[in-house]
């Protein structure tokens, strides 16, 4: 039995269905108006403040799990408007309920048009995403107070400016009023368009769209001589299609995207959790591999040792001291990488960025190799009075020491007795440039192209037979990623190799 597949509708589909429905939504309005212009005013008022209060309640009941703390402020904003347009709706002119004065609404009007616009305006200004933790209560005491305040003025204590009068129409408060919301929502959209980057697309699409309609909505409310006039009319008809796309705007923000983030942050869990599986597995090949061989030699070595006695000649003895010496050097060096490396993986070593001075952090290193390279007789070239002033990058100081340890090895390693290396830093731009180069060995394309992936670690013997671990060049590499830089590597067999590091330079931006 074959089942009906329902299809969403396209995009093109979708629209042209909305569109229709806009007409015809707007239409029967407009004919409800002209027949019972309080009827109307009726559904399109309890209409906006059913919708302002769904938009209080979404956004009060996903602050726990919402990262734009701003979205609860302008729900509880919106409380406080569907109360002022609770009043508004029953204190029309005509529906009787406070027969002491026929426009209370047309003041309460200013007061809740003027809170949308403020609010809206704050949620523009406000990086709200970079506030941890905001006071809800703050808020409400806010909202609320200047909300209860509004209403007595109008209706207790009545010094409330007049926004109507009858047989002259709306005074020059209401007007000046109305003109101010429209530029502070202007305002508010402007700002909300410049920093767009910090918003969700589509929340930011809904939302000027609706500011749009609520500015067109002010315009038509500044031209009306007549309360139950067409100019009136429009306005709220507008009124009901901004609400509707600011309620679609935040259940987009507050009740769709926090469920797919918790969805993407589930798959990244998983894959995290498959990548540290990779890791152990990956980790204990090398430990099973590459620890047992070196292992077996010194034991081997100190087995023949212990069969000789004090019989063996002292130059014999003195060679296998120094195989397992050497072996023991390489254990060490291995497991002091092998450790480092899964420290990183397991999430126990964190990258600290920091201001880092180059100059100084590449003085301590070199200081430290040329120790190591006069064995060989090689020169480690640096002129700390070459690099630009002030060179800072923002990287972790302990990894990228680690980095220039393991590449300047490489190069006294791979670099023939005698030999030179050079070592240079610079700035680009925004990037901060460190180049370190041999003229050692070099290495093939074949080799150059398996760096940085533990799958294909390799290590081949120095000029003087030294030997090496293959983690070297792989904890260089994620050092380099983890600190958002790249590691570029030339090289030609015969003729040398460098190496080029680049880190972001450091800002006065940066935390």
């Amino acid at each position: 039995m074959n089942k009906l597949a329902i299809r969403p509708f396209s995009k093109p589909v979708f629209f042209s269905l909305a569109a229709v429905a806009t007409v015809i939504i707007t239409v029967a309005l407009y004919i409800l108006s002209r027949h019972n212009y309080l009827l109307f005013h009726a559904i399109v008022e309890i209409y906006s403040i059913v919708i302002a209060g769904g938009i209080f309640v979404v956004a009060w009941n996903t602050r726990r799990i919402s990262s734009d703390h701003g979205l609860v402020f302008l729900g509880i904003a919106y409380l406080c408007i569907a109360v002022l347009d609770f009043f508004h709706t029953f204190a029309y002119v005509g529906m009787g309920i406070f027969p002491d004065y026929d426009f209370y609404a047309n003041q309460i009007w200013v007061v809740a048009r003027g809170i949308e616009s403020v609010s809206i305006l704050i949620y523009a200004i406000v990086p709200w995403k970079k506030i941890r933790q905001t006071s809800s209560m703050f808020f409400f005491s806010i909202f609320g107070g200047v909300t209860v305040l509004s209403l007595l003025s109008i209706f207790v204590w009545k010094i409330f400016p007049e926004a109507f009068i009858a047989g002259q129409g709306q005074t020059m408060f209401k007007l000046v009023s109305e003109y101010a919301i429209i530029a502070i929502l202007l305002w508010a959209l402007g700002l909300l368009i410049r920093d767009k980057k910090y918003h969700d697309p589509l929340l930011l699409k809904l939302f000027v769209v609706s500011i749009l309609l609520t500015v067109l909505s002010e315009l038509s409310f500044t031209l009306y001589s007549d309360n139950y006039g067409v100019l009136n009319v429009v306005g709220h008809i507008l009124k009901i299609f901004s609400f509707y796309l600011i309620y679609r705007s935040i259940i987009a923000n507050l009740l769709q995207r926090p469920y797919n983030v918790l969805f993407r942050e589930l798959a990244e869990s998983e894959q995290n959790l498959k990548d540290a599986n990779n890791t152990k597995d990956r980790f204990f090949s090398i430990i099973s591999h590459d620890l047992k061989s070196p292992f077996n030699a010194i034991i081997n070595f100190s087995i023949m040792l212990e069969e000789m006695g004090k019989e063996a000649p002292n130059q014999e003895i003195a060679t296998y001291a120094q195989y397992i010496h050497t072996t023991s050097r390489h254990t060490f060096s291995l497991l002091e990488n092998l450790l480092t490396w899964s420290r990183m993986h397991t999430g126990e070593l964190v990258c600290k960025p920091v201001a880092l001075d180059l100059v100084q952090t590449i003085d301590l290193v070199v200081d430290i190799k040329r120790n190591i390279a006069k064995p060989k007789g090689i020169i480690i070239e640096w002129n700390p009075d070459s690099c630009p002033a002030g060179l800072l990058a923002h990287a972790d100081s302990q990894m990228i020491q680690t980095v220039l340890r393991n590449l300047i090895s490489n190069a006294i390693k791979y670099t023939h007795n005698g030999g030179r290396i050079t070592v240079t830093a610079d700035k680009d731009g925004d990037l901060c440039l460190i180049c370190i180069e041999d003229n050692g060995v070099g290495m093939p394309a074949d080799q150059q192209e398996k760096i940085g992936r533990v799958e294909h670690r390799f290590s081949l013997p120095g000029t003087n037979k030294e030997t090496g671990t293959g983690l070297g060049l792989i904890l260089c590499q994620e050092f380099i990623d983890r600190n958002e830089g790249s590691m570029t590597i030339h090289s030609q067999v015969g003729k040398g190799t460098r190496v080029i590091i680049r880190l972001p330079a450091f800002q006065k931006s940066n935390p």
